[in-house]
Parts: structure tokens; C-alpha cells; sequence
């Protein structure tokens, strides 16, 4: 008996430092990669919108997302900056960047498969559900963020992700415009505001 209630104390300190743990994981620039990444993709999806309407021949333009290129440069230098720091260590920071990197990865993925789907089948209508399903994974993931840092403003911007989701598909010709209001609603403004709790839980 008093080996079990030994046992039972011991569960409910790891289950209090796991909470403590979780509570103090955030560190200055959390969502500094978050943040690039909005403003980084709202940028682009602009551009790439003013140009699909003012050039006559478009067929180039899709390789301005080549400019995301400086977003992997910066991820990868500020990971790297990062893992010196102790609380980045932490098992909710772990996670965390686990999920965004599933997110980076799958983004860069679906354009391939896309492309290999429209070379094999001729299929090209199947780009119309490119954009619309990045937001969808987009919210996803904003919305295990918010979970795992108890930060409802990643949870008010998984919302607004599925509902630019179906926007998406209501005005397929907007689409680049709704993929930058997407960002800035759902990383660039919640990042901001991360960092802001993160600066005084610090």
C-alpha cells in the first residue's frame, strides 16, 4: 500500500512539472519563423496576383514562389540559433516545430504531386484545390498550436483559415488574394501577439 501511494504522489509531481513544463516553454521570438513565413507568402501571393492580371502570358508567373526559397534560408538560421536556447528544448517546443516542419514539408510536396498528376492524367482543373488546401493544413496546424500553448488567437486563426477554405472555392480567381489575407491573419498578426505573451512570461 504504501509502495502505491508512493507511486501516486510520484504521478501527480511528474503530471505538475509536465504542466509547469508546458507553461514556461515560450521564449522570446517565438513565432519569429511564423511571422517571416506571413508576411514572406502574403508578399508573394500579391505579386503573384497583380502580375496574373497585368501580363498577357502568365505562365511564368507561378515561379515568383521561388522567392520562398529566403523563408527555408531564415527557418534554417534561426532553428539553428534556437536549439542554443534551453527552453527551445522543451517537449511543447519540440512539437511544435515538429508540426510546422510536416506543414513546410507537405507544402512543398503538393506542387510536385500536383504537377506529376496533371502530366500524367492532364488534369489541370486539380490546381484550383492547391491553395484551398494549404489553408485547410494551415489551420490545422494552427489550431494544434493553439492547443499545445493554450493561445487562443492560433485557435481564431484556424477558424479563419476554414473559412478562407471555402472562400477559395466560392471565387477561384481570388484565390492568391485570400492565400495573403490567409497569412496575415493566422501567422502574422497571432505571431505577433505569441511574442508579445512570450516577452512577458519571459
Amino acid at each position: 500500500m504504501e509502495t502505491n501511494k508512493f507511486s501516486e504522489q510520484e504521478s501527480l509531481v511528474v503530471i505538475q512539472q509536465m504542466i509547469n513544463t508546458a507553461r514556461n516553454s515560450l521564449h522570446k521570438g517565438v513565432a519569429d519563423i511564423l511571422i517571416f513565413w506571413g508576411y514572406l507568402i502574403a508578399a508573394t501571393s500579391l505579386i503573384i496576383y497583380l502580375l496574373q492580371h497585368a501580363l498577357v502570358n502568365s505562365g511564368y508567373v507561378q515561379y515568383a514562389w521561388l522567392i520562398t526559397i529566403l523563408g527555408w534560408v531564415y527557418t534554417i538560421i534561426k532553428v539553428r540559433k534556437l536549439r542554443h536556447s534551453t527552453k527551445f528544448k522543451s517537449y511543447t517546443n519540440l512539437i511544435y516545430g515538429k508540426i510546422w516542419l510536416a506543414f513546410g514539408i507537405a507544402c512543398v510536396l503538393l506542387p510536385l504531386f500536383y504537377s506529376l498528376a496533371v502530366y500524367r492524367f492532364g488534369v489541370s482543373a486539380i490546381w484550383i484545390t492547391l491553395t484551398p488546401t494549404i489553408l485547410l493544413m494551415q489551420g490545422v496546424c494552427l489550431f494544434a498550436s493553439g492547443s499545445i500553448y493554450h493561445f487562443k488567437p492560433f485557435m481564431y486563426a484556424a477558424l479563419a483559415c476554414g473559412l478562407l477554405f471555402g472562400v477559395c472555392f466560392i471565387f477561384p480567381w481570388q484565390q492568391f488574394l485570400f492565400l495573403g489575407l490567409g497569412q496575415v491573419l493566422s501567422l502574422v498578426i497571432p505571431g505577433h501577439l505569441l511574442n508579445k505573451k512570450a516577452e512577458k512570461d519571459v
